[in-house]
């Protein structure tokens, strides 16, 4: 018996015979993890990865319509009147981009390199399909 030893990428294992080659993963290309999301419109569940998510009203409000017109940009003011019904042209560029930040934070671990919601410089925020 011989005292264990650690695989390396590319080792060659021997065993009765037959030759089985180690691939260490982490040696491999490495992709981004794109996070799975699920919205059920019907109930209002939300899922990232298989793992429920509790949004706010508004927050729900944003990522439905995001979801409705998944890859195509919304304009801010398509938010603001979705997610504020109730108030009339009185919805500022920096509620809508808290509110962004907030629902990112909600479905990504890293928020700051959100890869769902998108923004689209001048124009608003998509949905990555």
């Amino acid at each position: 018996m011989t005292a264990p030893d650690r695989l390396h990428d590319g080792d060659v294992i021997e065993i009765a015979g037959a030759a089985f080659i180690f691939r260490d993963p982490n040696a491999t290309l490495q992709t981004t993890h794109f996070p799975k999301l699920v919205l059920d419109e019907a109930t209002g569940d939300v899922w990232i990865d298989r793992c429920p998510v509790q949004l706010s009203a508004k927050q729900r409000a944003l990522l439905t319509l995001l979801w409705r017109r998944r890859g195509q940009v919304c304009a801010k003011d398509e938010i603001a009147a979705a997610v504020w019904p109730e108030c009339r042209g009185e919805i500022y560029d920096y509620q809508i981009e808290s509110l962004v930040k907030r629902l990112r934070a909600r479905l990504e671990p890293h928020a700051e390199q959100s890869m769902l919601i998108i923004n689209v410089p001048g124009l608003g925020y998509r949905l990555a399909a």
